[in-house]
């Protein structure tokens, strides 16, 4: 059913008074406000002990559809500025059609996600990091995961084709740390080219715990366009505004098992499974014997799987999209 809009937000043959308009929207919104804070003050989760993992999935939705409403509103209050009668009338309709595809798009989240409630049960995400337990990073380069091996001075080159065109990856395992929660991270920097022109430039951090387990603790991510930052869109650090780390290799991976690799609401919700191994595998550096193969997907990105594989002694070699596009990437140089 498609959403109508009141003819009322869309003045046509009258138009009140600007101080009329400011108060009506105020009233509106707070009311909207009001009667949501009473809906979710009666929705605390101690109310349903037994659903966390369906309240975050109904909050996060009620949270996205709120963030629609607001643009949406924004959006008529930038069109109102505009001089020109039809550029006035084209800015609203893009701005409806934003919010249905904003409302679209909340509904899609919270299916995914309620999937993976329905994956992981109703236990709740909340790791708990002690320093102690972790390696060094000169303890994690001497026993190393061995399908996610943090050596720095190893760099790792990739090639891919996507929709965009050929995509290449430089990814370089430093001696530079950053501490996290108490934990001395690894960090591994990630530089993406696509055709020829910086795209992404990313800091990822990682440590590997006593049972060599490597976890995942973040990333700044520079996202560039024609050469210039256009944004940090994926970033997010644990610890900081609720996110929390996730194990991004498990010591033993064995087929069936899942794990969260990050755990940010709404940046960075990525799962993985363990397929299982393959005998063999040949990409353009070499062939490789007992590779492992994972699963990875998101809740942010209803539809999208993609299957990664790793060597070991030496991490990824190859990752292919088995559902919502075409795209695949293969190793083709190490240096040390």
């Amino acid at each position: 059913m498609k959403t109508k809009f009141n003819n009322d937000i869309h003045p046509t043959a009258w138009t009140p008074p600007p101080s009329i308009v400011t108060v009506l929207l105020a009233m509106l919104l707070v009311g909207a406000s009001t009667a949501a804070d009473r809906r979710f003050d009666r929705g605390d989760d101690d109310d349903r002990p037994s659903a966390p993992c369906k309240v975050t999935a109904l909050l996060a939705r009620q949270a996205a559809r709120a963030e629609a409403t607001s643009d949406y509103y924004l959006g008529l209050a930038r069109a109102s500025t505009l001089p020109g009668a039809e550029d006035r009338k084209t800015a609203k309709k893009q701005a409806r059609e934003d919010y249905r595809e904003s409302i679209a798009l909340a509904g899609e989240q919270y299916n995914a996600r309620l999937t993976l409630c329905q994956i992981l049960g109703e236990t709740r995400y909340h790791p708990v990091i002690n320093p102690a337990d972790f390696l060094t990073p000169a303890e994690t380069a001497a026993h190393p995961n061995p399908y996610f091996p943090l050596r720095p001075g190893t760099t790792f080159r990739y090639r891919g084709e996507n929709d965009e065109g050929t995509e290449t990856n430089e990814v370089m395992v430093t001696d530079q740390t950053k501490q996290i929660l108490g934990v001395t991270c690894t960090v591994v920097i990630d530089i993406v080219y696509l055709n020829g022109a910086l795209k992404e430039y990313t800091w990822d951090w990682y440590a590997q715990d006593r049972q060599s387990n490597v976890w995942y603790f973040g990333e700044l991510t520079l996202s560039y366009a024609n050469g210039q930052i256009a944004g940090i869109e994926g970033s997010w650090e644990a610890g900081v505004d609720g996110a929390e780390a996730g194990i991004i290799m498990l010591a033993d991976p064995r087929k069936g098992d899942r794990y969260q690799q990050e755990n940010a609401p709404d940046v960075a919700e990525d799962m993985a499974q363990v397929i299982g191994f393959e005998d063999s595998w040949c990409v353009r550096y070499g062939c490789f014997e007992n590779v492992l193969v994972t699963k990875e997907w998101s809740p942010l990105e209803k539809g999208v799987v993609e299957y990664k594989y790793y060597a070991r002694d030496v991490g990824f070699i190859f990752g292919i999209m088995v559902k919502g596009g075409e795209e695949q990437t293969e190793l083709v140089r190490i240096r040390h």
